[in-house]
Protein backbone atom coordinates (compact mmCIF):
# COMPACT_ATOMS: atom_id res chain seq x y z
CA UNK A 1 0.00 0.00 0.00
CA UNK A 2 1.46 3.38 -1.01
CA UNK A 3 1.86 6.39 1.17
CA UNK A 4 -0.35 9.43 0.94
CA UNK A 5 0.97 12.86 0.10
CA UNK A 6 2.88 14.47 2.94
CA UNK A 7 1.27 17.24 4.94
CA UNK A 8 1.83 20.80 3.83
CA UNK A 9 3.97 23.07 6.01
CA UNK A 10 0.82 25.04 6.87
CA UNK A 11 -0.93 21.92 8.19
CA UNK A 12 2.15 20.98 10.18
CA UNK A 13 2.28 24.46 11.71
CA UNK A 14 -1.41 24.17 12.61
CA UNK A 15 -0.73 20.80 14.26
CA UNK A 16 2.06 22.35 16.33
CA UNK A 17 -0.12 25.33 17.31
CA UNK A 18 -3.00 23.11 18.41
CA UNK A 19 -0.57 20.87 20.30
CA UNK A 20 0.91 23.85 22.17
CA UNK A 21 -2.63 24.94 23.11
CA UNK A 22 -3.04 21.61 24.89
CA UNK A 23 -5.19 19.71 22.38
CA UNK A 24 -4.76 15.94 22.17
CA UNK A 25 -3.50 14.29 19.01
CA UNK A 26 -6.95 12.76 18.50
CA UNK A 27 -8.65 16.19 18.68
CA UNK A 28 -6.06 17.74 16.36
CA UNK A 29 -6.61 14.96 13.82
CA UNK A 30 -10.38 15.51 13.94
CA UNK A 31 -10.05 19.30 13.65
CA UNK A 32 -7.71 19.20 10.66
CA UNK A 33 -9.17 16.13 8.93
CA UNK A 34 -5.94 14.11 8.99
CA UNK A 35 -5.06 10.81 10.61
CA UNK A 36 -3.75 10.53 14.15
CA UNK A 37 -0.62 8.90 12.78
CA UNK A 38 0.03 11.97 10.60
CA UNK A 39 -0.35 14.24 13.62
CA UNK A 40 1.98 12.06 15.70
CA UNK A 41 4.60 11.90 12.94
CA UNK A 42 4.49 15.68 12.37
CA UNK A 43 4.99 16.40 16.08
CA UNK A 44 7.74 13.79 16.37
CA UNK A 45 9.56 15.21 13.36
CA UNK A 46 9.35 18.74 14.74
CA UNK A 47 10.74 17.60 18.10
CA UNK A 48 13.66 15.86 16.38
CA UNK A 49 14.58 18.46 13.77
CA UNK A 50 12.94 21.70 14.95
CA UNK A 51 11.64 22.22 11.41
CA UNK A 52 8.70 21.26 9.19
CA UNK A 53 10.76 20.86 6.02
CA UNK A 54 10.70 17.52 4.23
CA UNK A 55 13.96 15.60 4.09
CA UNK A 56 15.65 15.49 0.70
CA UNK A 57 14.37 12.52 -1.25
CA UNK A 58 16.62 9.96 -2.84
CA UNK A 59 16.44 9.13 -6.50
CA UNK A 60 16.96 10.90 -9.76
CA UNK A 61 15.46 14.37 -9.99
CA UNK A 62 12.73 15.02 -12.58
CA UNK A 63 14.01 15.90 -16.01
CA UNK A 64 11.12 18.28 -16.57
CA UNK A 65 10.17 21.34 -14.59
CA UNK A 66 6.60 22.08 -13.51
CA UNK A 67 6.52 24.64 -16.32
CA UNK A 68 7.48 22.02 -18.94
CA UNK A 69 4.77 19.74 -17.54
CA UNK A 70 2.21 22.53 -17.99
CA UNK A 71 3.42 23.04 -21.57
CA UNK A 72 2.80 19.32 -22.20
CA UNK A 73 -0.67 19.49 -20.66
CA UNK A 74 -1.57 22.56 -22.70
CA UNK A 75 -0.36 20.92 -25.92
CA UNK A 76 -2.53 17.86 -25.25
CA UNK A 77 -5.59 19.95 -24.38
CA UNK A 78 -5.18 22.02 -27.56
CA UNK A 79 -4.60 18.94 -29.75
CA UNK A 80 -6.25 15.90 -28.10
CA UNK A 81 -5.15 13.54 -30.91
CA UNK A 82 -1.45 14.45 -30.71
CA UNK A 83 0.89 11.48 -30.43
CA UNK A 84 3.58 10.96 -27.81
CA UNK A 85 6.27 11.25 -30.47
CA UNK A 86 4.86 14.61 -31.54
CA UNK A 87 4.94 15.72 -27.91
CA UNK A 88 8.64 14.78 -27.85
CA UNK A 89 9.07 17.33 -30.65
CA UNK A 90 7.18 19.97 -28.66
CA UNK A 91 9.63 19.56 -25.77
CA UNK A 92 12.69 19.46 -28.02
CA UNK A 93 11.93 23.09 -28.87
CA UNK A 94 12.58 23.73 -25.17
CA UNK A 95 15.80 21.69 -25.46
CA UNK A 96 14.43 18.85 -23.35
CA UNK A 97 14.58 15.34 -24.80
CA UNK A 98 12.28 12.79 -23.19
CA UNK A 99 11.25 9.25 -23.97
CA UNK A 100 7.56 8.83 -24.87
CA UNK A 101 6.97 6.70 -21.77
CA UNK A 102 8.27 9.54 -19.59
CA UNK A 103 5.87 11.94 -21.29
CA UNK A 104 3.06 9.46 -20.71
CA UNK A 105 3.86 9.36 -16.97
CA UNK A 106 3.94 13.18 -16.82
CA UNK A 107 0.54 13.37 -18.49
CA UNK A 108 -0.91 10.80 -16.08
CA UNK A 109 0.41 12.90 -13.19
CA UNK A 110 -1.48 15.86 -14.70
CA UNK A 111 -4.66 13.77 -14.80
CA UNK A 112 -4.63 13.19 -18.56
CA UNK A 113 -4.92 9.71 -20.01
CA UNK A 114 -4.24 8.37 -23.46
CA UNK A 115 -6.94 6.76 -25.54
CA UNK A 116 -6.96 4.96 -28.84
CA UNK A 117 -9.65 5.75 -31.38
CA UNK A 118 -12.35 3.10 -31.65
CA UNK A 119 -11.79 0.60 -34.42
CA UNK A 120 -14.36 0.87 -37.16
CA UNK A 121 -15.13 -1.83 -39.71
CA UNK A 122 -13.64 -1.16 -43.11
CA UNK A 123 -15.79 -1.26 -46.20
CA UNK A 124 -15.46 -4.51 -48.07
CA UNK A 125 -15.57 -4.76 -51.86
CA UNK A 126 -19.13 -6.08 -51.62
CA UNK A 127 -20.22 -3.08 -49.54
CA UNK A 128 -18.60 -0.64 -51.95
CA UNK A 129 -20.26 -2.32 -54.93
CA UNK A 130 -23.66 -2.21 -53.21
CA UNK A 131 -23.25 1.51 -52.45
CA UNK A 132 -22.23 2.25 -56.03
CA UNK A 133 -25.23 0.30 -57.40
CA UNK A 134 -27.57 2.22 -55.07
CA UNK A 135 -26.12 5.57 -56.16
CA UNK A 136 -26.38 4.71 -59.85
CA UNK A 137 -29.95 3.41 -59.47
CA UNK A 138 -31.23 6.61 -57.84
CA UNK A 139 -28.95 9.26 -59.35
CA UNK A 140 -31.73 10.75 -61.49
CA UNK A 141 -34.31 11.07 -58.73
CA UNK A 142 -35.61 14.59 -58.03
CA UNK A 143 -36.35 16.25 -54.72
CA UNK A 144 -40.02 15.29 -55.10
CA UNK A 145 -39.09 11.61 -55.47
CA UNK A 146 -36.85 11.72 -52.39
CA UNK A 147 -39.58 13.59 -50.46
CA UNK A 148 -41.76 10.44 -50.63
CA UNK A 149 -39.11 8.30 -48.95
CA UNK A 150 -39.35 7.63 -45.23
CA UNK A 151 -35.88 7.48 -43.68
CA UNK A 152 -35.23 5.66 -40.46
CA UNK A 153 -32.04 5.16 -38.53
CA UNK A 154 -32.09 1.53 -37.56
CA UNK A 155 -29.09 -0.46 -36.46
CA UNK A 156 -28.62 -4.06 -35.45
CA UNK A 157 -27.05 -4.62 -32.05
CA UNK A 158 -25.88 -7.80 -30.41
CA UNK A 159 -25.67 -7.95 -26.64
CA UNK A 160 -24.46 -11.08 -24.88
CA UNK A 161 -24.66 -12.97 -28.18
CA UNK A 162 -28.36 -12.17 -28.71
CA UNK A 163 -30.01 -9.86 -31.24
CA UNK A 164 -31.50 -6.80 -29.52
Amino acid sequence: MGRNKSLSPTKRAQILAYSRCGNSQRNIAALLGVSQVAVHQALKKYQQTGSFKDAKRSGRPCKTSPRADRVLGRAVKNQPRITLKSLCGVLEKSQISLHPSTISRRLKRLGLQSYRPAKKPKLTKTMRAARLNFAKKYQNWTADDWGKVLWSDESTFYQFGQHV
